[in-house]
């Protein structure tokens, strides 16, 4: 017998006399989590019509909240302030455990088939492997500058061959957990820069890329373990009043954008041999440089008073401005959906998600929720090095 149940959103029909199966709420990927930075909720959005299906207490301190995805879209996982690694079940849409890993966790990377979450600390200076389904640490790897003293641990990716890749902030290296067997084995290598603050993996996974407090950035060969530099310009540094990241949301394959470390400037490189084509000059401190999907287009937020609620467009090979946007204030957040028909925009201080139609480069819709912060679409369960 066929029993028809309504849900959120919308009907399904569900062999429940048959199968006991039950109705899930909306399409898995009609959602997009967005963290709410005051309260510690994550609310549930639909991204084409801004409508919140759901929303989540956790109890935590989600001030510098990361997130990933099993690719079998049955659990998201989310590191918090305090050490914690939360699971969420995306079907039920609650959260069904918590693990403590430290006392202050700050970023974190799946394996590609979904078998280990690999989560960074500040305190104690460590990576920990946490098996998914039991939700139990199976290994830790103590984060150690030469001279024996606890680093704190940033730039965590996953990097083809079964490795993750992080850099010790107070150690100047890069660290390389390597899968051997049902175990993981670590090495490291010396960076080229001091006080690495975050780093990204290239799109053709070749090359770990660490920004440095002293302006570097250091290009390691993943293959080959040797490290190219790039300088910093000779002006004088200034202090951003939040601090830019990275990922390779930026890397088309043929260029790629970086920020310069503690400049208004971006520096667009040649994606194969990261010699640096251009220096473009920034009205402010760049935080987000992201391509947008199936364009030439190149969006940048921007930090400070004058300009945090300020979007940049330019062009992924010239970087030209095409234009700029106005959207909110203290822009904490930006994402773009698969085909990057919209980007999504987290305006903290003015409690909303701004939906822009990157065609008209216009705003559409305006969600309603309070200190938004993270976005995190469930497709990212199937991109890499995030």
């Amino acid at each position: 017998m066929l029993a028809l149940q309504r849900s959120v959103g919308g009907y399904c029909v569900a062999l429940t006399a048959v199968l006991g199966a039950a109705c899930q709420a909306d399409p898995d990927g009609a959602q997009v989590l967005v963290i709410e930075r005051e309260s510690g909720n994550i609310v549930f959005l639909n991204p084409f019509d801004g409508h919140v299906k759901d929303r989540i207490d956790t109890g935590a301190n989600l001030r510098h909240a990361s997130m990933s995805f099993d690719p079998a879209l049955r659990w998201a996982f989310v590191t918090t302030r305090t050490g914690e690694l939360l699971r969420i079940n995306l079907s039920r849409r609650v959260l069904d455990h918590r693990l403590s890993v430290g006392s202050n966790a700050i970023g974190q990377a799946i394996a590609a088939d979904g078998s280990v979450v690999a989560v960074s600390g500040y305190e104690p200076g460590q990576i920990a492997l946490v098996d998914p389904g039991t939700f139990q640490i199976t290994a830790t790897f103590a984060a150690r500058t030469r001279e024996g003293k606890p680093s704190r641990v940033t730039g965590l990716v996953d990097a083809p061959g079964g490795r993750f890749v992080a850099s010790l902030m107070d150690g100047d290296e890069a660290m390389i957990l390597q899968k051997q067997g049902e175990s993981y084995r670590a090495s490291s290598v010396a960076l080229a820069g001091s006080g690495p603050f975050d780093a990204l993996i290239n799109r053709r996974g070749s090359h770990y890329l660490a920004g440095h407090q002293d302006g570097t950035i250091s290009i390691l060969d993943l293959k080959t373990l040797k490290v190219q530099k790039i300088d910093p310009p000779t002006d004088d540094q200034t202090t951003p009043s939040k601090m830019m990241h990275l990922e390779s949301w930026a890397d088309n394959g043929t260029t790629l954008f970086l920020p310069v470390p503690g400049q208004k400037k971006l520096w667009l490189l040649d994606s194969q041999s990261f010699a640096v084509l251009k220096t473009i000059s920034l009205p402010a401190h760049a935080i987000y440089v992201m391509n947008r999907p199936f364009s030439t287009e190149t969006y940048v937020t921007l930090t400070g008073k004058d300009y945090d609620g300020t979007v940049l467009v330019l062009d992924q090979f010239s970087g030209e401005e095409l234009h700029r946007l106005e959207a909110g204030k203290k822009i904490y957040h930006l994402a773009f959906l698969p085909r990057g028909q919209r980007a999504l925009i987290a305006s903290n201080e003015t409690n909303e998600v701004i939906h822009v139609d990157t065609t008209s480069r216009s705003i559409v819709n305006r969600t309603p929720v309070a200190s938004p912060a993270g976005m995190f679409g469930i497709w990212r369960a199937f991109e890499g090095g995030l």
